[in-house]
């Protein structure tokens, strides 16, 4: 069945007009062109409506298995940058767009990572029990993201143990993956300056700056060379509080972290890099 088909069963079969369905999402000329097969619908405009018919990728797209999976892995990446951004205010709705059973093998790691994330502090152990899934999955392969952020997980979990010694097992093998280069091919940008902000909270915790300053500037070079700003703020924090208010170039490095705070808004982490520049 086409998808403009679905739609508009599942539209008559709740008893709404074009224009109920369309409220909040599109105007009502998109649905009447999607349901005549005139038009496809923008992926969020696609969610959107999925939402509100109660309708999963799988039951639009039953009949095109690929186009499913192009879509829910659209919808997994969403999710993961959401998450790991955390904003996860609706995260369980797009969770129920996807069918997990349809997913193939590299999304399905993608699908069990997050589902362990989420429990991280409300479940511990059963967030422990899913990220050795995902190691499975990814056969334990050092230059797969999904391996390094199975252990930043695990790590995660033992930081709120209070086992900073296993806790520091786990960082020490993301650091080694990443010694040589970050160069993994299937990472993006946010993941590797999410894994290295996190290290980089770590050590700060463990008053290690050598190594909190070494892994903040990595994460910032890597940030500067993709044109990206994803926790930035927060490795220019963990790099200046690190630094003596006497150390060459400390104010300008304040100041670009207040900077990038502000443009991400973190009122938070400004303020408290505020709080470290000289006062006069």
């Amino acid at each position: 069945m086409f998808l403009g088909n679905v739609i508009f069963d599942e539209r008559k079969k709740q008893g709404l007009t074009q224009t109920e369905l369309a409220a909040g999402i599109c105007n009502q000329n998109i649905i009447s062109r999607l349901e005549k097969h005139d038009a496809m619908p923008t992926l969020t405009v696609l969610l959107q409506l999925c939402l509100k018919l109660n309708l999963t990728l799988n039951d639009v797209f039953s009949d095109f298995a690929s186009n499913a999976n192009v879509e829910e892995h659209a919808v997994l990446v969403d999710l993961e940058r959401d998450i790991l951004l955390g904003q996860v205010g609706n995260v369980t709705a797009k969770f129920a767009l996807i069918t997990e059973s349809q997913l193939k093998d590299n999304d399905q790691i993608i699908y069990t990572f997050l589902k362990g994330f989420l429990v991280i502090q409300s479940d511990p152990d059963t967030a422990l029990f899913t990220m050795d899934k995902v190691l499975m999955l990814t056969q334990n392969d050092t230059y797969d993201i999904y391996t390094e952020l199975a252990y930043l997980v695990k790590a995660k979990v033992y930081m709120t143990k209070q086992d900073l010694r296993r806790a520091g097992d786990y960082y020490g093998l993301i650091m080694q993956a990443l010694q040589a280069n970050l160069l993994i091919s299937n990472a993006k940008s946010s993941e590797l300056l999410f894994i290295l902000k996190d290290i980089a909270a770590f050590y700060f915790a463990s008053k290690d700056q050598v190594t909190t300053i070494k892994v903040s500037n990595r994460g910032i070079k890597l940030a500067q060379s993709k044109h990206v700003t994803y926790f930035v703020e927060y490795l220019y924090f963990y790099k200046v509080s690190c630094l003596t208010s006497t150390a060459p170039d400390f104010e300008n490095q304040c100041r670009v972290g207040i900077a990038m705070a502000t443009a991400n808004g973190n009122n938070r982490i400004r303020q408290a890099i505020q709080s470290l520049l000289p006062r006069g």
